[in-house]
């Protein structure tokens, strides 16, 4: 989560549009444009916004994230049948190499304590437990997700508070609501150029990403060389 206030973000739009923007655009549209721009960062760059959960599992080996999960990221540990004790970790483990060393791990005999937890980017909102949980019971899990960011609410006419994902990000946040403003205009108010700086600023938002991503690649200790 940010320190940075929205209405700093709101304030730096305004710089660079000048006075055109609220005559055509609230900043109340401008909050919904920079929670939709929470919402792309995070789906291109999913490490942006992680939660952990306290979950109780279901029966069998399939399970499925919290309702506003966008992607496994790792288990942590077991958290016992009330999901208030934390217990053994749980390990990471990859599907195919559990596959082979035990082809009806599936239909291993249940057991509420979790040994692994495998899950394929694939199928990014499910993960699958070993052993399978029994039909009561069930174990809880302690893990860490990608999440979507939750709408922003403002209240009155302050927006003096935060949005969802870090400070680091504001320079994107920018670029996004930039990018919003100037295509709904379609060059009526703002200028005959404005499809062109539309698609400079979403150019801009998507680069930093993939800079960002880049450099995080590149300092990753879990490579390998």
């Amino acid at each position: 989560m940010s320190t940075t206030y929205i209405s700093k973000i709101l304030e730096k739009v305004m710089e660079i549009t000048g006075d055109a923007v609220p005559s055509q655009t609230s900043k109340l549209q401008m909050v919904s444009w920079l929670c939709e721009g929470e919402r792309e960062y995070v789906k291109k760059k999913p490490d942006t916004y992680i939660k952990t959960a306290d979950s109780q599992m279901i029966e069998g080996t399939r399970q499925t994230l919290e309702s506003d999960g966008i992607l496994f990221i790792k288990p942590i540990c077991n958290m016992g049948t009330a999901g208030t004790a934390p217990g053994d970790v749980v390990f990471l483990s990859d599907e195919n190499q559990l596959n082979r060393a035990d082809p009806s791990w599936h239909a291993a005999t249940a057991n509420s304590v979790i040994k692994s937890v495998t899950f394929s980017p694939d199928d990014p909102k499910t993960f699958y437990t070993y052993p399978p949980q029994p039909t009561s019971e069930q174990g809880f899990l302690r893990y860490r997700y990608s999440a979507i960011p939750p709408e922003i609410t403002i209240t009155g006419d302050d927006y003096d508070v935060v949005y969802n994902i870090g400070d680091e990000c504001a320079s994107e946040l920018v670029n996004y609501i930039l990018a919003r403003i100037y295509s709904k205009d379609g060059g009526q108010i703002l200028g005959a150029d404005s499809i062109q700086r539309a698609q400079m600023y979403y150019g801009l938002f998507t680069g930093d990403l993939q800079h960002l991503e880049a450099v995080e690649a590149a300092k990753d200790p879990n490579r390998k060389g």
